[in-house]
């Protein structure tokens, strides 16, 4: 009789294994229990969006490369401030169709992601080869709307991105001000006037910081800021661009950053010693180029140190320069 019973026991496990199975099956997408129209999505605006080709069967190392420097679009529905479907896309051809409900204050956003001067937006694969992106999304690249949205997923948020931290290991940095391109639009209107289609115009939501350092032939230069706000970096003699682009949430309404973060630049020196030049705070400001220019003694000479920003003006975005 025991022997019966456990045979039973391990059917009844096998079935519910099966059905706990099929259940993990992703269903299509959709707007369940209330009335729903379909409306085409264009994005305009600072950025020109096309399609990016990514192949599933390419090698690793290659979809990995592909990934990295495509444009991440996320687009996400709201209704009376709830997140009702959001989709994650790298393929834009056209437009993107939404399922949009007919009642209550609808709103769209759009978000996109560029690597830039950076090594682009974090994401980890899984066991099907989905790219999975963290925090703010907790969602996957499907290039499509999905209505199984995590209850944690704040798409429109922009600070705090995981990127990258170097352009071949899967390691990543969180800071405040990630250094990604970013373009942001959003759209509210009444469910019961939808239109049939709705352009979203993306606004950058960036401001860029360039080092320019006098007389640098040897050691290397500490860029820090204050509460690791920006990612501190690191200057040699000859590097190829000292140029960056960083993300700020809040330039998303207006046109400077909160409480400017406090800038140190220290000045390693070959022997080992070290030499702080200067400290002062950045007002960073929407799509201006702050230029930093640091002066170091010609070599040879007793000369002193000194640090200040200056304002300027640059091709992708208005100019100013910073000296330190």
């Amino acid at each position: 009789m025991n022997k019966l019973t456990l045979v039973a026991a391990c059917a009844l496990l096998a079935m519910v294994a099966c059905k706990q199975s099929d259940q993990k099956t992703e269903p299509v997408p959709s707007l369940s229990n209330q009335p729903t129209v379909e409306v085409k999505l264009n994005l305009k605006g600072d950025i020109i969006t096309g399609e990016t080709p990514m192949g599933r069967k390419a090698a690793l190392s290659t979809q990995n490369k592909t990934v990295r420097d495509s444009v991440i679009y996320a687009v996400a529905v709201r209704q009376d401030h709830r997140l009702l479907a959001m989709g994650l896309f790298n393929r834009i051809v056209d437009s993107i169709p939404l399922k949009v409900p007919t009642t209550g204050t609808i709103s769209v956003s759009a978000v996109a992601f560029k690597k830039s001067s950076g090594n682009g937006l974090y994401y980890s694969f899984d066991s099907t080869g989905n790219q999975n992106f963290p925090y703010p999304f907790y969602a996957a690249l499907r290039n499509r709307m999905d209505t199984l949205v995590s209850p944690y997923s704040s798409p429109d948020s922009l600070n705090y991105l995981s990127v990258f931290a170097d352009s071949s290991s899967p390691a990543y940095t969180i800071n405040e001000y990630s250094e990604l391109e970013t373009h942001y639009g959003r759209v509210t209107f009444s469910g019961s006037s939808t239109p049939s289609a709705l352009t979203i115009q993306l606004k950058r939501v960036v401001f860029g910081v360039k080092y320019v350092v006098d007389n640098f032939t040897a050691g290397r230069i500490k860029i820090e800021y204050s509460n690791n706000r920006l990612a501190p970096r690191y200057l040699t003699p000859g590097s190829p661009s000292n140029q960056y682009t960083y993300t700020a949430d809040e330039l998303k309404n207006r046109d400077s950053v909160y409480n400017a973060p406090i800038l140190t630049v220290k000045w390693e020196k070959p022997d080992g010693s070290n030499i702080t030049i200067g400290s002062r705070p950045l007002s960073f400001k929407r799509n201006i180029l702050t230029t930093v220019r640091i002066s170091l003694p010609a070599p040879g000479s007793n000369g002193s140190t000194w640090l200040r920003p200056i304002l300027t003006e640059i091709s992708w975005m208005w100019y100013e320069d910073v000296n330190l």
